[in-house]
């Protein structure tokens, strides 16, 4: 074990028997320096790590301070979905989040993702000014629909710096990651066949599988450990999948790393039952580990694993770039590409690019993930203090989003959609079901910072919630 962990792990123990108590500051990086004999990067790398745990937060110069003790005490939360084929019906609740989404003036008090540094949005300016000024390289016909070159090669970069060796020519640029998704089950899938989910999974992707007229099983998942794969064997045996959707890094809403010995596994499972998984990596970059986690097509050898990705997350949703990386089905998805999208425009493409290979986009991306962190532990004190005690909140590992467990005679979506108006901050757990469960549940999305407006609003969640106890 590396020395960093095993710093961590012991200052973990230390924390959860109560030796370093709730609150109290964190020994200086020099003594515990000195006491394990380990130069002073591996101190922070270790407190990096408690920090990703939520277990301790940085006061600045006043150093580390061990969070509240109701933070530390979360027991992990499994969800029991109905693990059968449903197809998902109409709600009300997806065309409003539709309008939310991509009308957001409808609501007087959003703001486009204002927990991205500003100073990411005018480099990307600056470099789209850049390529209108000194011209697009020249695209063959056969880079049209695999998208610009340049884009690619910088993507195959990154994927090999993460674990996954890909070359440039196997990678076809989308416009985002939900374009990507929706190409690859056209590829794949026919109305009235079976796909399998992690639930609860996004809102927009129960969406496109409604759309498609998918029939969607619902498999377990563990807030610690990520899919529950005995859950998925029993699905698997049971029904027809044609294809298993999962996010393993960074999960939304539920914010799991999936853990290495359980990928690996869950590829084992996808060859034994002649099943396709679709990976989403959207979030991976949101993660502040020393290490990126690997992805699971990292560990397919058969071309089991479609990958899909995007900047939309880190960057800006309206920077509509995205990619998959689909192995035998990449001439299926160009040709539906070509069909529909046509190409992907150059202009942002080679923005995105020059984004990424300035070195840009990696800053960027770290900066970020120290406001993701900050803004993560102000949402689970809020909930904390303005939340009743029986009120369960994941810890997550991947930065991003919180999942809100609340008892079972509460309906929050009641609570959200009557006692206030729609917000894209708070979504009642019913959105995150193929069959309308989790109307308990509530997921509550960190990278908006926690702001004067939001902090009134789980005052007002939370004097609600303890009202109908």
């Amino acid at each position: 074990m590396p020395r960093s962990q095993f710093i961590a792990a012991h200052f973990e123990h230390l924390i959860k028997t109560g030796v370093i108590k709730s609150g109290e500051k964190m020994p200086s990086f020099r003594k515990v320096g000195y006491e394990h004999n380990v130069c002073l990067s591996i101190v922070q790398q270790s407190y990096n790590l408690l920090e990703n745990k939520k277990m301790i937060v940085s006061r600045g110069r006043a150093g580390y301070y061990v969070v509240r003790a109701a933070a530390l005490n979360h027991l992990p939360i499994k969800t029991h979905p109905l693990s059968q084929p449903v197809e998902i019906a109409h709600s009300d609740r997806f065309n409003a989040l539709h309008n939310l989404y991509f009308f957001k003036n409808i609501l007087p008090t959003t703001h486009e993702r204002s927990y991205l540094p500003q100073n990411i949005h005018n480099q990307l300016s600056k470099r789209i000014s850049n390529a209108l000024k000194f011209g697009i390289p020249d695209i063959h016909q056969d880079e049209s629909v695999l998208g610009l070159k340049e884009l690619r090669q910088q993507v195959s970069i990154m994927m090999n710096n993460n674990g996954l060796t890909i070359s440039a020519d196997k990678i076809v640029i989308t416009s985002g990651y939900h374009n990507a998704l929706y190409m690859t089950l056209l590829a794949l899938c026919s109305p009235g066949d079976t796909i399998a989910v992690e639930s609860p999974t996004t809102w927009r992707t129960l969406l496109i599988l409604r759309l498609m007229k998918l029939k969607v099983v619902e498999v377990a998942t563990c807030s610690e450990e990520g899919l529950c794969l005995s859950s998925l064997e029993a699905v698997l045996k049971k029904w027809p999948v044609k294809a298993l959707l999962v996010t393993p890094n960074s999960n939304n809403p539920m914010g799991f790393i999936m853990p290495d010995a359980s990928k690996q596994q869950l590829i084992k499972l996808a060859d034994a039952f002649s099943c396709r998984i679709i990976e989403d990596d959207t979030y991976s970059d949101l993660i502040g580990t020393i290490s990126r986690p690997r992805t699971i097509k990292s560990f397919d050898t058969h071309d089991r694993v479609i990958l899909c990705g995007s900047l939309s997350r880190t960057v800006s949703s309206e920077l509509k770039i995205g990619w998959v990386i689909a192995g035998e089905l990449q001439s299926r998805i160009s040709e539906m590409k070509l069909a529909t999208i046509g190409t992907t425009s150059p202009l942002m493409q080679l923005a995105a690019a020059n984004l990424i290979e300035s070195g840009s986009y990696h800053r960027h991306v770290q900066k970020t993930i120290k406001l993701c962190q900050h803004s993560q532990v102000q949402y689970i004190r809020a909930i904390e203090q303005y939340f009743p005690m029986e009120a369960r909140t994941t810890s997550p590992m991947g930065n991003g989003y919180l999942w809100v467990v609340l008892p079972e005679k509460i309906d929050i979506d009641q609570i959200i959609h009557s006692e206030m108006a729609l917000n894209i901050n708070f979504l009642s757990g019913i959105v995150f079901s193929a069959s309308g469960r989790y109307h308990n549940c509530m997921r509550i999305d960190c990278l908006n910072p926690l702001t004067t407006h939001t902090t009134e609003m789980l005052k007002k969640i939370g004097k609600e919630i303890a009202a109908r106890l």
